[in-house]
C-alpha cells in the first residue's frame, strides 16, 4: 500500500513536470505565433496604404475626368448656341436667295446646304450633352462611391492598428511570462530528474517515523510497568511500615 504511494507520488512528480514543459512549449508556440501575426499584419498595413494611394490617386482622375466632362458639357452648349445661328442665318439666306429670284437659286442651294448642317450639328450637341448628362451622374456617383470607400479604408486602418497594438501588448506579455516558465520549467526538471532520490528520502523518513513510533510504544508500555513497578513498592513500603508499628507495640509491651 504505502508502496503504491509513493509510486503514485512519483508519478505525479513526471506529470506535473510534463505540464510544465508543455506549458513552457506552449507558451514559445504563442510567442513565435504572435510575431509571425505582427510581421503579418505590419505587411497588410503596408498592402492597405499602397491600396489607400493608388485608390487616392483613382480619385483625382476621377475628379479630373468630372472636371473635363463638364468642360466638354460646356463646348456642346456653344456648338448648339452656333448651330441654331447658323440655322437663322441660313434661313435668311434662303428667304433672300428666293427674292433674287433665279439669280439666288445657286445661293439657296448653299443655304439649305449649311442650314441642314447646323441642323445636324444641332442634334449631335444634343445627343452630346444627353451622354454627359448621364456621364456626370454616373461620375457624382462614383465619387460618393469614393467617399464612402475612404471613410471604410481608415476605418480598417483602424481596427488593424488596433490589432497591432493588441498584438504588441500580446508579444510583452508572453515575452515576460516566457522567462518566468522556462525558470520554472527547469525547476520542475531537476526535482523530477532527482524524483528518486526525493522518493528515497520520503521513504528513509516514513521508516525513522515508523521506528520513532514504534520506540515510543515501548516507552509507553516501560513506562506502564514502571509505574505498576512503583505501585507495588509502595504497597509493600505500607506493608513493611504497618509491620514496624506492630512491632514496636509489641516490644513496648514488654518494657511494661
Amino acid at each position: 500500500m504505502r508502496k503504491c504511494r509513493y509510486t503514485r507520488f512519483g508519478e505525479e512528480i513526471g506529470g506535473i513536470a510534463k505540464s510544465i514543459q508543455e506549458v513552457d512549449s506552449s507558451a514559445k508556440e504563442a510567442r513565435n505565433l504572435a510575431f509571425e501575426s505582427s510581421e503579418s499584419m505590419e505587411a497588410l498595413v503596408e498592402s492597405v496604404g499602397k491600396v489607400r494611394a493608388s485608390f487616392d490617386d483613382f480619385v483625382v482622375k476621377v475628379s479630373d475626368f468630372g472636371e473635363n466632362m463638364g468642360k466638354i458639357n460646356q463646348m456642346t452648349n456653344v456648338i448648339n448656341g452656333i448651330a441654331e445661328k447658323t440655322n437663322l442665318l441660313a434661313l435668311n439666306a434662303s428667304i433672300e436667295a428666293a427674292r433674287a429670284g433665279e439669280h439666288g437659286n445657286g445661293f439657296a442651294v448653299v443655304a439649305g446646304e449649311i442650314r441642314t448642317l447646323a441642323e445636324q450639328s444641332k442634334a449631335s450637341a444634343e445627343s452630346i450633352n444627353v451622354l454627359v448628362d448621364m456621364i456626370s451622374k454616373d461620375m457624382n456617383t462614383m465619387i460618393d462611391t469614393t467617399e464612402l470607400i475612404k471613410g471604410e479604408f481608415k476605418n480598417q486602418t483602424g481596427v488593424i492598428n488596433t490589432a497591432m497594438d493588441s498584438f504588441e501588448k500580446i508579444i510583452e506579455g508572453v515575452e515576460m511570462v516566457v522567462p518566468e516558465i522556462e525558470t520554472v520549467n527547469l525547476l520542475a526538471s531537476s526535482i523530477n530528474g532527482k524524483k528518486e532520490e526525493i522518493l528515497e528520502k520520503v521513504k528513509n523518513a516514513s521508516y525513522v517515523a515508523q521506528e520513532v513510533s514504534a520506540s515510543s510504544e515501548e516507552i509507553a508500555a516501560s513506562a506502564e510497568a514502571m509505574s505498576a513497578s512503583i505501585e507495588e513498592v509502595s504497597s509493600g513500603a505500607q506493608l513493611l511500615s504497618k509491620m514496624a508499628e506492630e512491632m514496636m507495640e509489641q516490644v513496648d509491651k514488654f518494657k511494661l
